[in-house]
């Protein structure tokens, strides 16, 4: 009687177990950022490969700056950072002068063009306002922006390509 009531007590256990483990779920990972591109609602465990919008304009850029009341063209170089944790905003560094920095938000109705909102720039030479577009196509990026500077206008262009 010992015994079966024993080996009884054991397959209720070994079932117990068995019943327990076969419940948890794995860990599936994925990106679990909702702001991200490539969200999934199914990953219960971040792997790092979150895409965001402003993520395309990440980089160090190399090209030439155009504006109407300089006759020549000027080399210039920039990088586009993340601005903190606001997955559609960016920093534009050394833009539109070096040592300068402006920021600027992805547009919310087409991810290809950043919207650079009005504001001021001071630097050693002068103090002056911008604003403007900047658009991307593939590894290039063309930035279009009127420079204000004590009300003297001033339209520019700058088109640089992605070197990093």
């Amino acid at each position: 009687m010992k015994k079966v009531h024993l080996s009884t007590i054991l397959l209720a256990f070994t079932v117990l177990i068995f019943v327990t483990s076969s419940c948890k779920k794995d860990k599936v990972k994925g990106c679990t950022n909702s702001e991200a591109r490539n969200y999934s609602s199914d990953a219960s465990e971040d792997d790092g490969t979150c895409k965001f919008k402003r993520d395309k304009f990440l980089g160090t850029y190399a090209g030439t700056k155009f504006c109407s009341t300089e006759s020549t063209d000027t080399l210039i170089t920039i990088s586009i950072v993340p601005d903190g944790t606001e997955y559609t905003k960016v920093i534009i560094n050394d833009f539109p002068e070096s040592g300068s920095n402006v920021r600027a938000s992805v547009n919310s109705q087409n991810e290809l063009l950043l919207i650079i909102p009005s504001q001021t720039i001071g630097n050693d030479l002068e103090v002056f306002s911008i604003s403007g577009t900047a658009s991307y196509y593939e590894d290039q990026i063309v930035l279009n922006y009127i420079k204000d500077n004590s009300g003297v206008l001033d339209t520019c262009g700058v088109a640089v390509n992605k070197v990093k």
